[in-house]
């Protein structure tokens, strides 16, 4: 119960006041991923409203704020950049998360967007709906981000022909031969943080809470049970 609690207001906390950079977070409600031209891998947490960034080793880099929230997704372009959609809203940020630029599309649009022959950031035409979204950096003339659905992404190519495959709420990646490289995931010693395990544990200490007291209201019962026969 102690750690449900504290995880709860934690992550109230770190919603409403962010957090440093330096702390690494459990992925709970891990929403989407995407690698950068160097090789950094990135995911956002929904729960923290943060984006986790991993070098090529799966060795925590930073943690960063991701603006909006909600159920975002993430992109990247071969020349190093890293989208971040929310809503009708994209945000543009270099590997190090400064941010270079912000775009509001039309609310009631259909919230794509691509790259035009320039590389520029714009609003996607709705000819483009049908069109998948690109599961790699992304280039001049390249969709960035398709029509909106809540679920992420589950593969993504890197530069180097290695990829990266999403099983459950953790990464695998591979080689271009299918040999497994490295994982990514919630640490070991982040685990007793990660959503719904401090739902679980609140669960399992309420129902043996229950259970005892279940236990001493069937004792109180013989009790009285047992002095009333006496007095009769």
């Amino acid at each position: 119960m102690f750690i449900a609690v504290v995880v709860f207001l934690s992550t109230l906390l770190i919603g409403a006041a962010g957090a440093p950079r330096w702390l690494e977070l459990p992925w709970s409600q891990f929403n989407d991923f995407v690698a950068g031209s160097d090789g950094s891998v990135y995911i956002y947490s929904r729960r923290y409203g943060r984006v986790l960034r991993y070098d090529s080793s799966a060795h925590f880099v930073a943690s960063y704020p991701a603006s909006g929230g909600g159920y975002g997704q993430l992109a990247s372009d071969t020349g190093g950049h890293i989208y971040f959609r929310t809503v009708n809203l994209v945000y543009v940020y270099d590997r190090d998360w400064n941010q270079l630029d912000a775009r509001a599309g039309d609310f009631y649009g259909n919230r794509m967007w691509a790259l035009n022959d320039q590389g520029q950031l714009q609003e996607a035409p709705p000819g483009r709906k049908r069109e998948p979204r690109a599961d790699q950096a992304v280039s001049a003339g390249g969709l960035l981000f398709s029509f909106p659905t809540t679920d992420g992404r589950s593969h993504f190519t890197l530069g180097d022909g290695s990829h990266l495959e999403r099983n459950g709420d953790e990464l695998a990646k591979y080689d271009r031969d299918g040999q497994a490289l490295v994982r990514y995931g919630t640490r070991w010693y982040l685990w007793w943080a990660k959503f719904p395990v401090p739902l679980a544990s609140a669960w399992v200490i309420m129902l043996i809470w229950a259970v005892l007291e279940s236990g001493k209201i069937g004792r109180y019962f013989k009790r009285r049970s047992a002095t009333t026969e006496s007095r009769i």
